[in-house]
């Protein structure tokens, strides 16, 4: 049950908030600028490449879930070859109590992988923060895959 209380304060003389500081608004269009400079010259730049302290990682072959990767597959991703390979994070002390989460790596379902795109920093640090056991798959993506398989292979 989730409760929601709103508070109106009628005849109150606050500030702006700071989003609507003119000050505010002129650092970040300067941050903007300058985190899209350096994307637009290294797009892996302002990657997390620190993975989280504790934790634990493994990579996991489920039977039935290999896939290749290639040009002649279709498949255009710059981790080419064979896939399938999962990946766990978990705290150190994880034991069978410890909650679990099966994350769905992003792409649009034709790039990426548990390895690739910041996904281990990210994983990392949300097995640290959550106390979880974190498993990614390496689905198989398009045009190699497609709704049904992809569903298939997550279920697998």
């Amino acid at each position: 049950l989730a409760v929601v209380v709103v508070v109106v304060l009628s005849g109150v003389n606050a500030s702006p908030p700071k989003w609507q500081d003119e000050h505010f608004q002129d650092l970040i269009s300067r941050v903007d600028e300058y985190c899209y400079d350096k994307l637009s010259k290294d797009s892996g730049c302002c990657l997390d490449e620190r993975m989280a302290p504790g934790i634990l990682t493994e990579k996991v072959d489920r039977e039935g879930t290999a896939w290749t990767c290639s040009e002649s597959t279709g498949c255009y991703d710059g981790k080419t070859g064979r896939r399938g390979t999962d990946a766990l994070y978990y705290p150190k002390d994880a034991d069978a109590m410890t909650p679990r989460v099966l994350y769905i790596h992003g792409g649009s379902w034709y790039y990426g992988s548990p390895f690739t795109t910041g996904y281990p920093q990210l994983l990392s640090s949300l097995a640290s923060l959550t106390g979880f056991v974190i498993m990614a798959i390496d689905y198989p993506l398009v045009p190699v895959g497609n709704a049904d398989t992809i569903l298939d292979h997550t279920l697998a």
